[in-house]
């Protein structure tokens, strides 16, 4: 459920409240070259590093596609980018404007900073730094008294 007023947007989530600025939908097809630098991701979201550093050649940041699965470092499976969301708590509206991290040959390397496959954990560490994605802040609330939301939440 959501409630809109002016320019922000009020939204409950497995039992949490989120107030946000309203923001139009993502922009589902989208690609850009990233070096390092901070990057402003289409939706007002950023793309930065826990630390300085440069790529060279750079490499992409790209938005996710349905049906899409990263197999995260440790892990003997792929998973497919829902469940990844989900483990992460990452609400349902904020994750078409998670970045997919690549290396110049089209190999996934991070989704956003949820997870690092193998070659983006050994490509960030070599340069000793991480990906950090930013997305609009909520202010989040816990609904303390209040009948628990995710009952009638099917959109996980």
């Amino acid at each position: 459920p959501e409630l809109r007023y002016a320019r922000s947007v009020l939204r409950a989530w497995r039992g949490r409240l989120y107030a946000e600025p309203w923001l139009p939908p993502p922009v589902s097809d989208w690609n850009l070259v990233w070096d390092g630098a901070p990057l402003a991701l289409p939706g007002g979201a950023a793309l930065c590093l826990d630390a300085p550093a440069r790529f060279n050649p750079p490499l992409r940041a790209r938005a996710c596609r349905a049906g899409e699965r990263v197999r995260p470092d440790g892990s003997v499976h792929a998973r497919d980018l829902g469940s990844l969301f989900q483990r992460a708590g990452i609400p349902p509206w904020q994750r078409a404007r998670c970045p997919l991290i690549e290396n110049t040959t089209g190999e996934t390397l991070a989704l956003g900073d949820i997870a690092l496959t193998a070659a983006g954990q050994t490509y960030f560490s070599a340069h000793g730094v991480r990906p950090l994605w930013r997305r609009t802040a909520p202010l989040r609330a816990r609904l303390d008294g209040v009948p628990d939301l995710r009952q009638n939440d099917a959109s996980d």
